[in-house]
């Protein structure tokens, strides 16, 4: 392991300087003429160029020898290289190149090598090379002896190197053999990278994959360095294969880390999710299209792959600063500090000096024998402020951090030693974590009594539950939450918790803490922690001090107690009056709606029978005089009838919506049916889309992504009615062709119906309403405002939710929740 920070000082200092001779050589090309094309020593044409070079548009071709030119055979590039810095620009020059199918020449005119060529070519490699050996050298120095940062910095090493020491391998040809291991080296230390990616250790029987890979390395370059001079083309060939050898390292790393990632726990998750993504932009895609132009045949200049491959250290290096991947932040912070400690001490030091010399004379006698002492003491008396407000600045803007993690447990150590209460200490604890991680949620489950740890929300989890046992002890620990592992864990998960500290004292479980992601997104750094660590440590020793002075309060205190007895029935009593009040008030809303309905219902109805009769009766008169007329009538009078037969329609179409109006009411306000049983979603989406069947064919396509879900308790008649009312919105959304999408999958205990349109969309102010009664986008007389209503309220009564995910232009889609085992009784929506 690279754990000597001397050896990376020697290796930083000859990488400067590598990289130093490399960039002056590079730049020997600006503002001259060139060839339009660029070679290697051994004047094989390198594959790299830009589309506007006059050798790229010659069609000059990637990987063959350069034998003369202009009929004089090449002996030395760099001498030909110097010679075409002499000719004029647009001179055409005719080339000869040996290629697998015999000698071909190409005319090419000379061209001059501008500071955007520079940029574009040499710019590239300088910029991504240096970022790469950067971070493989701040990781080691911050986290030496991990295998990750010894992957790191291997890695980094090789591919920046390899694209550094490209700068001078067209012209001086100074460090060929370093470009050669470079390239050999980059593929295996990228597996070994992904193998320890983010902090983990070898794997077991890693030896003999070591050695595997070293044996590859070593035998690459060999075979490259000695290749390279003696057998040009054999070269050539071994070079494409290095570079497929190079893309499939990339894309088996890039699939070792999608498998840890799939693995991970969700803060683990959060933490690499982005460096995962940059991995495959960055490696995976460029390796992709490496392979592919090989395959097609397609010359592909290799300048273009490292412009993605920039995109891992930035990822990277996001990960460290936002969601302290590698736990660096201590590090960082240290050494922050004494970066700018070392500045500032130096910078009073000189101007301390200067101020003496601008005295000269005028320095009072002793003043050259005092001033270092009292240097020194100024120095010493800023330590603590400067380190504390570095600190601060450094977790403020690096890491999201707000609060000085030693002044927040040294204040919430005194509240909890002074408390022996437990709602103080409860109090206590919750505060502080609102002011510095902000979980949501925050559960602080404590014993009752009844072999149950419980949360003052009502979260509950036995004492003896599976997911206890998985926090190890003595002392608090933060581990991750497995969602599956027992029914505690499940309902812990439900609610949102991630993490869990076992608040333990000895072998005795004082409590549980749980908590959820931080309110702002970032994912807990070591700092957050240690925190928790900390407060779980010192909460439940006073969760055990509270505990012993209520037992010693119990024995000299039982008519307190009883009085407190007394006071929580009464509590109780009237929780449950209100409750009962609140229930009462909301049958009695209910039932004088369903009067109402019924009323209108009678009224309306006989009416709207009558209409409808008179009005068919009217029809058929009205077509029936027309039919036995004949065209004998007088126009004015059968154009009379006509008019009569079309208003006869018009009556017959508003008394049937009249009539549908009624129905939907009388739905809408109905009470709930209680009767449930496992139900078949899919069998029910499939009988809506049959019922509409007419209404779509031949322009709506239908998709359907059914997963393999469970079937939820539910009534199976109101929840075909909220499928009807859905699809019956989706299928009026869509105008001319489109399609409907259907989706469903379980989580978290729930089952998930998505109908998806093509449509319009609902605008985002009108996201709210649609689920009010009577309210409808729809033209008048096109709908009734109550389907959606309808379909809220039936999936409210079945224990679940619906909710509309939309956006103008882009189509709706709504999510229908259910749980598996609903409560018994779900109560109504006042």
């Amino acid at each position: 392991m690279l754990t000597d920070r001397r050896l990376l000082h020697v290796l930083v200092a000859a990488v400067s300087a590598v990289t130093l001779v490399c960039l002056v050589d590079s730049t020997a090309w600006v503002g001259r003429p060139f060839m339009g094309f660029l070679l290697g020593r051994n004047r094989i044409v390198a594959p790299v160029g830009l589309a506007h070079w006059t050798g790229f548009r010659a069609q000059v071709p990637f990987g063959s020898q350069l034998v003369a030119v202009d009929g004089q055979p090449v002996a030395r590039v760099t001498d030909l290289v110097e010679q075409t810095w002499t000719r004029q620009v647009g001179t055409p020059v005719r080339y000869t190149f040996a290629t697998p199918g015999g000698h071909v020449d190409r005319s090419v005119d000379v061209m001059r090598f501008t500071l955007a060529d520079y940029i574009s070519l040499f710019g590239v490699y300088l910029v991504n090379g240096a970022v790469f050996v950067v971070l493989g050298f701040v990781v080691a120095y911050l986290k030496p002896g991990r295998p990750a940062s010894a992957a790191m910095l291997v890695f980094g090493l090789a591919w920046g190197l390899f694209l550094l020491v490209s700068l001078g391998d067209f012209y001086r040809f100074r460090f060929r053999s370093l470009d050669a291991v470079a390239q050999a080296t980059a593929p295996a230390a990228l597996l070994v990278l992904a193998l320890t990616f983010p902090d983990r250790p070898m794997p077991r029987r890693s030896g003999a994959l070591l050695a595997f890979l070293g044996v590859v390395t070593l035998l690459h370059a060999i075979l490259d360095i000695r290749l390279y001079d003696r057998a040009p083309e054999l070269w050539m060939s071994f070079f494409e294969a290095s570079l497929v050898y190079l893309a499939a390292a990339a894309l088996v790393a890039s699939a070792v880390i999608f498998r840890w990632y799939r693995r991970a726990s969700p803060d683990g998750r959060v933490r690499v999710q982005v460096v995962a993504v940059g991995t495959l932009i960055a490696f995976g895609m460029p390796a992709i299209m490496e392979l592919a132009a090989m395959t097609a045949g397609v010359p592909l200049p290799v300048n273009l792959l490292p412009i993605l491959t920039t995109l891992f250290p930035l990822c990277v290096t996001y990960a460290v600063l936002k969601h302290d991947l590698l736990d660096l932040d201590p590090l960082l912070t240290r050494s922050v500090f004494y970066a700018v400690f070392s500045v500032a001490v130096t910078t009073g030091y000189v101007a301390l000096l200067g101020f003496a010399h601008a005295l000269g004379p005028e320095l009072p006698a002793g003043a050259s024998t005092w001033g270092p002492f009292l240097f020194t003491l100024a120095v010493v008396a800023i330590v603590a402020p400067l380190r504390r407000a570095v600190q601060s600045l450094v977790d403020r803007f690096f890491f999201r951090t707000h609060y000085d993690p030693e002044a927040t447990v040294e204040a919430v150590s005194r509240t909890l030693a002074a408390s022996l209460d437990r709602s103080e200490i409860v109090t206590a604890i919750a505060r502080t974590l609102a002011q510095t991680v902000a979980p949501v949620p925050c559960l602080l489950l404590l014993p009752d009594g009844a072999g149950t740890l419980r949360d003052r929300g009502g979260m509950a989890v036995e004492a003896d539950d599976p997911v206890l046992r998985a926090v190890p002890g003595p002392g608090a620990s933060v581990v991750s939450l497995a969602a599956g592992s027992s029914p505690g864990a499940r309902a812990l998960a439900a609610a949102g918790v991630k993490l869990i500290v076992a608040l333990r004292v000895e072998e005795g479980l004082e409590g549980l803490l749980a908590i959820g992601p931080k309110r702002s997104g970032a994912a807990y750094g070591s700092h957050d922690l240690r925190l928790l660590r900390t407060l779980g440590n010192q909460s439940a020793i006073a969760l055990r001090n509270a505990a012993s002075y209520a037992a010693v309060r119990e024995l000299t205190g039982t008519l307190e107690q009883r009085v407190a007895e007394r006071t929580h029935d009464l509590a109780r009593t009237h929780e449950a009056l209100f409750a009962a009040h609140a229930q009462l008030a909301r049958a009695d809303k209910l039932a004088s709606l369903g009067r109402l309905v019924a009323g209108i219902a009678h009224e309306i109805n006989n009416p709207v029978a009558f209409i409808n009769a008179s009005v068919d009766l009217i029809h058929t008169a009205a077509v029936d005089l027309r039919e036995r007329l004949d065209g004998t009538a007088d126009p004015a009078f059968a154009e009379r009838l006509e008019a009569l037969a079309q208003n006869a329609n018009i009556c017959r179409e508003g008394a049937a919506r009249a009539a549908r109006i009624v129905r939907e009411l009388t739905a809408f306000a109905r009470a709930p049916q209680h009767g449930r049983e496992p139900t078949d979603l899919h069998a029910g989406l499939d009988r809506a889309l049959q019922l509409l069947r007419g209404e779509y064919r031949d322009r709506i396509e239908i998709r359907r992504d059914y997963g393999d879900i469970p079937r939820p308790r539910c009534n199976p008649g109101q929840i075909d009615q909220v499928f009807m009312n859905l699809l019956t919105n989706a299928v009026q959304a869509v105008e001319g062709q489109g399609d409907i999408r259907l989706r469903t999958y379980a989580e978290n205990g729930s089952v998930f119906v998505e109908v998806s349109d093509s449509g319009p969309g609902v605008a985002p102010e009108l996201g709210e309403r649609v689920f009010e009664p009577f309210f409808t986008t729809k033209a008048v007389g096109k709908g009734t405002g109550l389907g959606l209503a309808i379909a809220h309220s039936l999936v409210a009564r079945n224990g679940g939710d619906i909710q509309l995910q939309s956006a103008p232009g882009h189509g709706a889609t709504f999510v229908v929740r259910l749980p598996v085992e609903p409560p018994a009784v779900v109560p109504e929506t006042s």
